[in-house]
Parts: structure tokens; sequence; C-alpha cells
């Protein structure tokens, strides 16, 4: 019986240990990518807004899922407020798409020189969008259909994913995004549990934004864990596989004389990347 109780108690000291150092990690992470940008050469910073500006494809779609989304929630509970909030949605895209397409026009015509100012203007609307999307969530889960619920958590697997992936060279816009519309859409599923009546209905809600928390954080530690770590070697740049890698490397690297594989890195994963069969 000793013997259980001591395995128990150790078992119980290393996950919690684990726990805290992953969290100290995160918050690390955090207060790193905030800071991101001050350390970056200008060459290589401008490379990174480049890249966030060719996100057309993933930030029409999500706009256009919401869009669905919302008035078929809109038409099933007959809501103003998710009317209003679908209508801004789809506003809000619609000017995101207007700024990256001005964005690729100028790069295109006569190249950008204010890479920060366009940074800021697409930083503007994300967090539009990501306020608009977890305000929609909230009122929508708080009507309290179990299909509305399932479709916000479906929306919102697929928009953190997305974000990850796509915002991972800005880490400042994509915590910030990720966080405004998880910490609302949370807040939405914790306060109908706290009102249901439904024991059931308590634990689906209360289990839907634990899992919503536990993938955010797993999206940044994700990012935290590619930002902490660099490529073994500048070779990896010209590979299509190690190039998705290559910005921890940018964060760490202040030489002029690797600042020319850098970009070339950039240039040849964006290369692979479009090179890519789709089918």
């Amino acid at each position: 019986m000793g013997d259980s109780c001591g395995q128990a108690e150790s078992f119980a000291l290393t996950f919690s240990y684990k726990v805290q150092h992953r969290v100290l990690l995160m918050f690390r992470f955090i207060r790193t990518v905030l800071r991101s940008s001050q350390r970056l050469p200008d060459a290589v910073f401008a490379e990174l807004v480049d890249i966030i500006f060719t996100s057309l494809p993933p930030v029409t779609i999500i706009g256009v899922i919401l869009t669905s989304v919302g008035i078929l929630v809109a038409v099933k509970t007959n809501d103003a407020v998710i009317w209003a909030l679908t209508a801004l949605g789809l506003a809000v895209t619609a000017g995101r798409v207007a700024l990256i397409i001005a964005y690729r026009r100028r790069a295109s015509l006569e190249g950008v020189q204010d890479s920060a100012v366009w940074e800021r203007r697409y930083a503007i609307g994300a967090y539009g969008f990501a306020l608009v999307l977890g305000a929609f969530n909230w009122r929508a889960i708080v009507t309290g259909d179990p299909m509305v619920a399932m479709l916000v958590t479906s929306v919102m697997f697929g928009y953190g994913a997305g974000i990850v992936a796509r915002l991972g060279v800005r880490p400042t816009v994509c915590v910030i995004s990720l966080a405004l519309a998880v910490v609302p859409t949370a807040i939405g599923y914790l306060s109908y549990a706290a009102s249901a009546g439904d024991y059931d209905v308590k634990a689906m809600h209360a289990g839907q934004a634990l899992l919503l928390i536990a993938f955010a954080i797993a999206g940044m530690e994700a990012a935290g864990h590619i930002y902490r770590t660099p490529p073994a070697s500048t070779k990896e740049l010209s590979r299509c596989g190690g190039a998705r890698g290559y910005w921890p490397f940018i964060a760490s690297t202040s030489t002029t004389s690797s600042l020319s594989m850098i970009i070339l890195g950039i240039q040849r994963a964006m290369h692979c990347s479009s090179s890519l069969p789709t089918g």
C-alpha cells in the first residue's frame, strides 16, 4: 500500500512539474514573440510581411465559412445580433481581401518600402475578424442549440489551425488573433454550462470549452517549439521540407553574411509550396 501511495505521489509531482514547465515555456514564448520584430533585419522583416500577404485564399475561405454558418444560425434562431455579426464579418472579410489585393498590386508595380505600415494594416484586419468571430461564437452558443455549438466548434478548430499555419511567421499577430477568437468562445461555452440545468448539457459545453482552450495552448506551444528550434544547418533552407522551418533561424540570426541565405530560403520555400500538387 505504501509503495502504491509513493508511486502515485511521485507521478503527481512529475506531472505537476511538466505542466508548470510547459506553462512557463508558453509564457516565455509569448513574451519573446511580442518582441520578435525588434530583432529582425529590415530586409528579412519585409520578406516575412510579404509572406502573410499571400494569405488571400484562406482569408477568403474563412470569411465565406463564417458568413455561411452565420446565415444558417441566423435563419434558425432569427436573432438580430447574429444577423448583424454575420454582416459585419462579411464586411471585415471584404476589407481584408481588398487590403491583400492592394498590397500585391503595390508589390508588383513599385515594390513595398513601408512594410511595418502594411503589417499593422494586416494586423488590424486580422484582429477585427477575430473579434467578430469570437463575438459571433459567444452569441451563437448562448442560443442553447447543440447543433449550433457543433458548428461553432468546427469553425474554431479550422480557424485555429489556419492561424497557426499561416501567421506563424508573424507570431505577434498569430497569438493575439487566436486569443481574441478563443477567449470569448470559451467564455460562451462556460457561461452556458454554468446556467444550464441539465448535467449532460453542462458537461458537453464545459468539455468543448476545455478542448478549445487545450488546442489553442497546444497550437501556441507548437509555434513556440518551432520558433525556439533553428534548422540544423542553412542547407535545410534550400529544401522544401526544411524550408518551412526557416523563420526561427531568421529570428536567431543577425549576421549580414547569412542574410542572403535566409532570403534565398524564404523564396525557395514559397516556390516549393506553390509547386506542390493540389490534387
